[in-house]
């Protein structure tokens, strides 16, 4: 007779047997009963909102697990970012429940918040390779919790890339999750709305960056500056945000942070007003509205942490040479070199592959609309 028994899914391991069939949010089969997981399957489990699941126990368990562990040796991204993925689907839950409870009680965990945070923050810095494949963090759901939960996740990124410590990263991944938690004041018929708000209605949906401020600041343990991203992400440094229209000396780097990863991810998202946009279309806006809205060092930084080069783009080269970015390809584009590592203009058509030049890394980024083009760079070596 077959035995079975709970497991959290963090404990997972490929080779076990489900006991039970497990649904998605609407219903549908995800998985179905006697299923044997492989990693794959692992990974949709961690993003959904179960917290355990029902699984066949099995007297060579064990060897099995041993078995599939050796196969899979090589490593894939996904076995590599397991534990990123098991960190973000608990801090999906604790999203949930925190926005839920705003609704019920007016109020935040921020206990909870911090103590997922640190979670976050702490399997971040054990990544070898901090880049993370941003599409993979995408599980079709709720728009509002996946959205807080990738802010503050790539802002976390983004932060620990520009050297903040462990303190300022703990109030930017809180303030990140919570960035948006005002919007659960709001009318939901009016954030909700597929078509066009009305100048009334834009009004209301901007007061979500004053009322989550407000109800952070009044929460326990969650720190001021992190109370500040959710009231200033929607600032830019040419004074034409809101809600107070600050500009640049206004603003934390964390708010900065926030401002871009935040307009990042919604544009490459599909939401109720809005189809998602390519990630490198999204990028190319990013950067064009460099130093109008968004902090030139952040932008950068933050290239490189999602690492989507766009056809077009400037960079410079490990060896020296700067070049364009001629076929965009998420972290290992193709180089037109423009300029050799000695300053001299390059005139035949010579590119670099960095897939097939792996020795060969991305130093540096030039920001199109903010530092020098092309032909003014060639310009000053001539």
């Amino acid at each position: 007779m077959k035995s079975y028994y709970n497991i959290a899914v963090s404990e997972l391991q490929p080779g076990m047997v489900l006991g039970e069939n497990l649904f998605d949010q609407d219903g549908n089969v995800l998985l179905s009963s006697g299923m044997i997981l492989k990693q794959s399957y692992i990974h949709k489990i961690l993003g959904t909102h179960l917290l355990e699941v029902r699984v066949e126990k099995m007297e060579d368990d064990s060897e099995r697990f041993e078995e599939d562990a050796f196969l899979n040796t090589s490593g894939t991204e996904d076995e590599q970012n397991g534990s990123v993925f098991q960190a973000r689907a608990q801090a999906r839950e604790v999203v949930r429940q925190s926005l839920q409870e705003v609704l019920i009680n007016n109020a935040v965990n921020g206990d909870l918040i911090i103590s997922v945070v640190n979670k976050i923050i702490e399997e971040l810095l054990n990544q070898e390779d901090i880049v993370i494949n941003l599409s993979r963090l995408r599980v079709v759901d709720d728009y509002l919790f996946e959205h807080s939960v990738n802010v503050s996740i790539y802002s976390i990124i983004t932060g620990i890339m520009m050297g903040l410590n462990k303190e300022k990263l703990v109030i930017l991944g809180t303030g990140a999750m919570m960035h948006d938690v005002g919007k659960m004041l709001l009318q939901k018929e009016i954030l909700n709305k597929p078509g066009l708000l009305s100048d009334d209605e834009y009004q209301h949906v901007k007061q979500h960056t004053t009322l989550g401020y407000e109800l952070l600041m009044r929460t326990n343990k969650i720190h001021p500056e992190a109370a500040l991203i959710a009231l200033n992400h929607h600032e830019r440094l040419d004074g034409n945000g809101y809600p107070k229209g600050n500009s640049t000396n206004d603003l934390t780097i964390l708010s900065k942070i926030v401002a871009v990863v935040d307009v990042f991810d919604a544009l490459t998202s599909d939401r109720v007003y809005s189809k998602r946009i390519n990630h490198f279309k999204a990028m190319e806006y990013i950067c064009s509205m460099t130093d109008v809205h968004f902090d030139e060092m952040v932008t950068k930084t933050f290239i490189k942490t999602v690492g989507y080069f766009y056809r077009g783009l400037v960079l410079q080269l490990s060896n020296g040479d700067i070049g364009v970015v001629v076929r965009e390809d998420k972290a290992l584009p193709v180089v037109k070199i423009v300029i050799d590592s000695h300053n001299q203009k390059v005139t035949s058509n010579f590119e670099v592959d960095l897939k097939k030049n792996p020795t060969i890394r991305i130093q540096d980024v030039f920001i199109r609309n903010r530092q020098m083009l092309i032909d003014d760079i060639i310009e000053q070596i001539s």
